[in-house]
C-alpha cells in the first residue's frame, strides 16, 4: 500500500510542477534542453505508473462496504431511470421540455 501511495504522491507531483512552478520549469527545460526534459518527465510519470500498479497489485483485498440486500435493486430500479431521463434528454419533441 506504501508503494501505491508514494507512486500517486510523485504522480501528483510531477504533474503539477509545471503549472505551479512555471519559473522554475522554464528555467529547468532552457538547462537541460525542451526534449531530454520531457524525457524525464515521462520516465518519472512512466515510473510512478508502474509504482502505482505493484502497489495496487501487492495491496491486500478490502471490502469498505456492504449494501443491503434491497440496495441493490433499488440501484438497478434508478438506474433504469436514468437512461430513461437521459434518453428522453436527447429526444426531440415534447419529451424533451419535461425532462
Amino acid at each position: 500500500m506504501t508503494l501505491l501511495i508514494l507512486g500517486l504522491a510523485i504522480w501528483w507531483v510531477v504533474h503539477l510542477f509545471p503549472i505551479f512552478a512555471h519559473p522554475q520549469r522554464q528555467a529547468l527545460a532552457a538547462r537541460m534542453g525542451e526534449g531530454p526534459y520531457k524525457g524525464v518527465f515521462a520516465l518519472v510519470i512512466l515510473a510512478s505508473l508502474a509504482m502505482m500498479v505493484v502497489g495496487f497489485l501487492n495491496s491486500g483485498y478490502g471490502q469498505a462496504y456492504v449494501p443491503p440486500t434491497w440496495g441493490i435493486h433499488l440501484n438497478n430500479l434508478l438506474m433504469l431511470a436514468a437512461v430513461a431521463l437521459f434518453a428522453g434528454s436527447h429526444s426531440k419533441g415534447n419529451l424533451k421540455r419535461f425532462v
